[in-house]
């Protein structure tokens, strides 16, 4: 695999302006010679808007990488889908990343995660755990990150405490979404690690399990006033 892998750059996503992206679009028609005025702003843009829409994931250099590894034959495509035919199009470069994608999952060996079914609590278990969680934090100590939020939630919604509709008029999950990009951004400031906030933010099942836990909290400190 080719070191350059090892480059660090800023995600798509995360960009807040194109220029990086359509730097290194010039250098990529420079590479393959493809026969186009690199000061075409709609093709450029169209372009942009494709791999900002279908390959935010990415990092910028992996946009050159891509395809460095193309042209020297690294990837799993025919010659004549390699090949640009002077036509530089979102067509041919969505060919090529989504070849890298795939070439990433191999080179990486990157395997789904293997999750267990947990055993369901019983209601009897539920309850001792909530009244334990709202002891540990009526005390003042650090709430156990390992709780059972969503059990919990669900056990608190059961019972009034909660309220889901509350929560939906007041855009709670919003609200959620933006703290954690926030405190996400804090982190990276810091130069700390952002795995957790990532996941947060990107699973659509670890940003629910969120949503509970701080909902649940958020119960625990109104109990505190």
């Amino acid at each position: 695999m080719s070191s350059n892998l090892l480059i660090k750059s800023e995600k798509i996503r995360e960009l807040k302006e194109d220029e990086s992206i359509r730097a290194v679009l010039r250098y990529v028609i420079t590479l393959i010679g493809v026969n186009v005025d690199k000061h075409d702003k709609l093709v450029f843009d169209v372009i942009i808007s494709t791999i900002q829409r279908s390959f935010k994931s990415l990092e910028v250099e992996e946009i050159k990488e891509a395809f460095n590894l193309a042209i020297n034959g690294d990837l799993d495509l025919k010659p004549d889908e390699i090949q640009h035919y002077q036509k530089f199009s979102s067509l041919y470069v969505s060919t090529i990343l989504k070849s890298y994608k795939r070439y990433k999952v191999k080179h990486n060996k990157i395997k789904p995660i293997e999750t267990k079914p947990v055993p369901a609590l019983t209601f009897d278990e539920i309850k001792a755990h909530s009244e334990q969680m709202e002891s540990v934090f009526l005390s003042g100590r650090k709430i156990d990150a390992l709780g059972k939020w969503t059990e919990l939630f669900q056990y608190y919604v059961k019972n009034d405490k909660i309220s889901i509709v509350k929560l939906e008029s007041e855009n709670f999950a919003g609200k959620v979404k933006t703290d954690l990009t926030k405190e996400r951004l804090v982190l990276r400031e810091a130069g700390l690690s952002t795995t957790v906030h990532d996941m947060n933010i990107e699973s659509d099942m670890f940003f629910r399990c969120e949503v509970f836990k701080r909902a649940v909290i958020n119960y625990y400190k109104l109990l505190k006033k």
